[in-house]
């Protein structure tokens, strides 16, 4: 290994080193072997990262990591943005195959990859046409989220996308309840997504718009608080009568559609239980519980 390679590595330790304590484990390591474990984890992603991609398309610079939250957290858009990580790896692959390969190299090191985007131009340096870009977030290394409102868009909208395929065996079911052709918009203002867009498609399908940035929906429900919402599909003895009664979310124009949905509730629970169990399997992280 030549003398310059070695002292790249080491310069790429150091940086590595200083944004983890600096930004991340300080607060939050348990334990030292922990603090080492993970920094050696993320030396690794980045050297492998950068052999694949070349370093003018791997950046840990809190700053372009900033401005690249800001843009890639699709489909928020005009959210509000205060807890963006700027701690964290972003990537920006050209080919389908860079992709694969990044998401490898945040698999076998356990870093949680928080943003996917297409189209994305770059903001640093000369890059080739980017296929996409990727955020993967360091905080998450390690850790288990405790608040809904934390949990990454991306993952909450793969949660929302494994919960709809779940959910098929029970078309017939909400056919039969009057949903086809209903829909609504969910919201409160911590929300990963500020809104959620679903309708019940022709066969009973739940389908979700995650492209608009308005109320789509013909019922909105609007929640005190994003755990509101999350906890009355993840907790069987969650009273949402009561909740509804006590001002924790209100239904507008009327909760008569929402209503329809009463019958079915326990396997929607059960189905949504099955989508975040899956989720923590594929992003490596523990999500709430209750």
């Amino acid at each position: 290994m030549s003398l310059k390679k070695e002292k790249d590595i080491e310069s790429l330790e150091e940086r590595t080193e200083k944004i983890v304590i600096d930004r991340v484990i300080v607060k939050e390591a348990a334990a030292e072997t922990e603090l080492l474990e993970i920094i050696n984890k993320v030396a690794l992603a980045v050297a492998k990262l950068t052999s694949v991609l070349g370093k003018e398309r791997v950046t840990t610079d809190p700053t372009i990591l900033k401005h690249y939250s800001r843009d890639l957290y699709i489909p928020v858009k005009k959210a509000a943005f205060e807890s963006v990580s700027s701690t964290g790896i972003l990537v920006l692959p050209a080919t389908d195959e860079e992709v694969a390969e990044c998401l490898r190299i945040a698999n076998d090191y356990d870093i949680p990859v928080t943003t996917v985007t297409s189209g994305a131009k770059a903001a640093f340096n000369t890059t080739p046409s980017i296929h996409s870009a990727m955020i993967m977030d360091l905080r998450l290394m390690g850790r288990k989220i405790s608040k809904p409102a934390d949990i990454p868009p991306l993952i909450l909208r793969f949660i929302l996308e494994r919960w709809s395929e779940l959910l098929e065996p029970f078309k017939h079911r909400f056919v039969e309840a009057g949903l086809v052709g209903a829909s609504f918009t969910e919201k409160s203002v911590d929300a990963p997504f500020h809104r959620v867009n679903y309708y019940f498609d022709q066969d009973g399908a739940l389908k979700f718009d995650f492209e608009s940035d308005e109320d789509t929906g013909k019922t909105i429900i609007t929640y005190k608080d994003f755990e509101t919402g999350f906890r009355s599909l993840e907790d069987k003895n969650f009273d949402s009568m009561k909740a509804f009664l006590e001002g924790h979310f209100k239904i507008e124009p009327s909760p008569e559609e929402a209503l329809k949905m009463a019958p079915m509730m326990p396997d929607m629970i059960e189905a949504h239980k099955k989508a975040v169990f899956d989720a923590e399997k594929k992003f490596n992280i523990e999500l709430p519980k209750y």
